[in-house]
């Protein structure tokens, strides 16, 4: 699949997506639709509910529709905050395509099939197999009993 250096890239740059593991980015690599946008065209709009799509910029660059100074640069990833709390509320700003751009987008539904259910459950399971890494199960049975709380 063209875009995957680009991708993991991005991915491995976000400050939530860079806690998955490398399986997992490989996943969501897989499942990203690869799609082309002339300029002025409209990526992200205002009829998108918050946490239903994910898009990464792969070339190009966004701006906003609403005063063309804003913009999205390539190598970024949009939306994944809103997937791990999707709400039924639209995107209030439109971002468009500054030049052509070429996005990676990705469904509510095909990430949480991908990483077998929603991001913050694998990101969550992902931090409990790093902490019972650092410990013995003694230890984290010891902490358990304490009231120690692992996650956060």
């Amino acid at each position: 699949m063209a875009y995957r250096n680009s991708q993991k890239f991005a991915i491995e740059k976000n400050q939530i997506l860079k806690n998955l593991k490398k399986n997992q980015i490989e996943k969501l690599i897989d499942i990203g639709e690869i799609k082309v946008y002339d300029k002025g065209k409209i990526v992200i709009g205002s009829q998108i509910n918050k946490g239903s799509k994910m898009w990464i910029l792969l070339d190009g660059k966004l701006v906003s529709g609403q005063n063309d100074e804003d913009e999205i640069q390539y190598q970024t990833v949009i939306g994944a905050e809103d997937i791990m709390n999707p709400i039924d509320e639209k995107y209030s700003t439109v971002w468009k395509a500054g030049l052509k751009v070429i996005v990676a987008e990705f469904s509510l539904r095909d990430i949480e099939n991908a990483l077998g259910g929603s991001l913050i459950d694998a990101l969550e399971k992902n931090q409990v197999a790093t902490v019972q890494g650092k410990f013995s199960y003694s230890e984290i049975f010891l902490m358990k009993n304490l009231g120690i709380c692992l996650l956060y």
